[in-house]
């Protein structure tokens, strides 16, 4: 049986915003930890307490396999904040430590062993990209 056309052409576009809503229905997590991490490095820092309180609420809610993939994004400012000896005795360094510990706690052993291992592999490539880039221009 054909179909005219135009009905043939609107039956196609339903098909397509179909698949499209199938392929992301697990996106929205990912839009939220990546918007998450971008505003970590943006925002204030006495609003970054209750930023990492989110984090730690994400990860506490929503399935572990589900953000699994995502853990690094919510790692690397937790980390950046923990580790910053300027932020050592300051509100959001002791909150992004206790996000941590709490991560720690929460997460299978292994998945926060390969979150942390990504999160430092990345800073790793970071910090020597900025070196041989600095030495090229001196």
């Amino acid at each position: 049986q054909s179909l005219a056309p135009a009905e043939q052409k609107q039956k196609e576009e339903e098909e397509e915003e179909e698949e499209e809503g199938e392929g992301t229905k697990k996106k929205p997590i990912r839009w939220l930890c990546v918007r998450l991490s971008k505003v970590s490095m943006d925002c204030s820092k006495d609003k970054l307490p209750s930023l990492f309180r989110v984090f730690a609420a994400i990860v506490a809610k929503v399935d572990t396999g589900v953000v699994e993939p995502y853990l690094p994004l919510l790692l690397r400012p937790l980390v950046r904040y923990a580790s910053d000896e300027a932020s050592e005795d300051t509100d959001h360094g002791s909150a992004a430590r206790e996000v941590l510990s709490f991560l720690q706690g929460h997460l299978d052993h292994r998945v926060y062993i390969n979150a942390m291992s990504a999160v430092e592999e990345s800073t790793r490539k970071k910090r020597k990209m900025r070196k041989e880039k600095q030495a090229l221009l001196s």
